[in-house]
């Protein structure tokens, strides 16, 4: 999956760089997914859970996309 999305990101010859934004992206999403859970299993509600979801999602994308912005590649979005 990170492969396919850092190839998706710098072209067919992805550098670290690209592979380490890419992974970024996969485990930001799968950090918020189980934080997400937690809140839920927890006794929050869907709309704290999707809160705390969206919460992680933006920061770690910001992340990733800082990263990006400081390559030769640039991400779209």
């Amino acid at each position: 999956m990170v492969e396919g999305l850092a190839i998706d990101l710098a072209g067919p010859k992805p550098d670290g760089l690209a592979r380490l934004v890419a992974g970024m992206v996969v485990l930001t999403w799968r950090t918020a997914y189980g934080e997400a859970l937690r809140v839920f299993e927890r006794g929050g509600s869907a709309k704290r859970a999707n809160a705390a979801f969206i919460a992680l999602i933006d920061r770690g994308f910001a992340a990733a996309h800082g990263m990006a912005a400081s390559s030769s590649w640039q991400t779209t979005g």
